[in-house]
């Protein structure tokens, strides 16, 4: 599966359930590993080391507290400095530029990229279903989003996929710049 494959099904998913893919997929499920993620993110130019530290001091902080950074909180965590898109950067846009770059996380992963195709078209971890035909209604559906994907939605990705949103350093920046 690649890239584009990855955001069709994490777009389809949400479209088909009117939530948020993050705080289902990434958080709740427990789908991602957010120092595994920030280490990617990192790798891949699109956060610098200072993001790293920041985020490394965020878990030593977690232990003394409540709980550990989401994989929200690395994305478009908005109070949250270590984030991709921090603060006030994290718009409608950020958040689909998010979902892109998150897509090639998983596309890059077949581990992840087998916890997304069982969460999106099976619901495991974040779906009751009141029966088999319930089940295979819901699968159904989420095919229709995926098999019907049209110019228009094409269009959309590459789009985002060429967005230039706020001060990110490294590969965002470059991007744009080709």
């Amino acid at each position: 599966m690649n890239q584009k494959e990855t955001y069709k099904i994490i777009r389809g998913w949400e479209l088909e359930n009117g939530e948020g893919f993050f705080e289902y997929f990434g958080d709740n499920g427990c789908n991602i590993n957010t120092v595994s993620l920030m280490f990617w993110l990192y790798g891949k130019g699109y956060i610098d080391v200072n993001k790293i530290n920041l985020f490394a001091e965020a878990l030593d902080n977690a232990k003394k507290s409540y709980g550990r950074p989401s994989s929200g909180d690395c994305l478009c965590g908005y109070e949250k400095e270590y984030s991709l898109f921090p603060y006030g950067e994290c718009d409608e846009e950020a958040q689909f530029k998010a979902e892109i770059i998150v897509a090639e996380f998983i596309a890059e992963n077949k581990s992840y990229e087998e916890r997304l195709r069982k969460f999106a078209f099976e619901g495991e971890g974040w779906a009751s279903f009141d029966s088999e035909k319930d089940k295979i209604e819901y699968a159904e559906g989420m095919h229709k989003y995926v098999d019907n994907w049209d110019a228009k939605d094409d269009e959309e990705y590459e789009k985002v996929l060429k967005l230039n949103i706020g001060n990110i350093n490294g590969r965002l920046l470059e991007e744009n710049n080709n």
